[in-house]
């Protein structure tokens, strides 16, 4: 029992101090993200190819027109799907790997969390606990996965500024 109070009481300050971090001091810009805008018939190994060239990570924000969150897929989550389906992404389309591969789809539309510009890094950090193989939020106009992302937090981003 006191082991467990120590730990929760070790929490707190940690949470005291994502509490104080608003999510738009820290956030990645829309401008800075490496986005993708979704169309199902976009080749696979292209989007790969793209993420690969610019540099900036594993994850692949899917935005539709209106800059509204779509999917978001970790490269190692796409490339799990096409070993266990025995795929090779030459000329295979998105919406051919979500065919062979519906979980997959369903991690991509639900993996990730929004919020409104307000909120605090604890707030996120509490989102992504929420939802299921969740490990980023995107900030959105209004909050909602219905409104244009300004923004971006990472679990990487929480984890940096959670440090005491």
């Amino acid at each position: 029992l006191d082991a467990a109070t120590r730990s929760v009481k070790d929490l707190r300050p940690t949470e005291e101090k994502l509490m104080a971090i608003a999510v738009s001091k820290v956030m990645l810009k829309l401008a800075d993200i490496t986005k993708f805008s979704y169309d199902d018939t976009q080749e696979v190994k292209a989007i790969l190819d793209e993420l690969k060239k610019s540099g900036k990570g594993e994850r692949l924000p899917f935005l539709d027109s209106e800059n509204r969150p779509v999917y978001l897929l970790h490269k190692s989550a796409i490339n799990n799907a096409l070993v266990d389906n025995a795929l090779a992404p030459d000329g295979l389309t998105f919406q051919q790997l979500f065919e062979k591969a519906p979980d997959l789809k369903v991690l991509a539309m639900g993996s990730f969390a929004t919020l409104e510009q307000d909120a605090t890094l604890e707030n996120a950090r509490a989102e992504m606990n929420r939802i299921a193989n969740c490990q980023d939020v995107f900030i959105t106009e209004n909050g909602t996965k219905n409104s244009p992302v300004v923004g971006w937090i990472t679990n990487g981003i929480i984890e940096e500024n959670s440090k005491l």
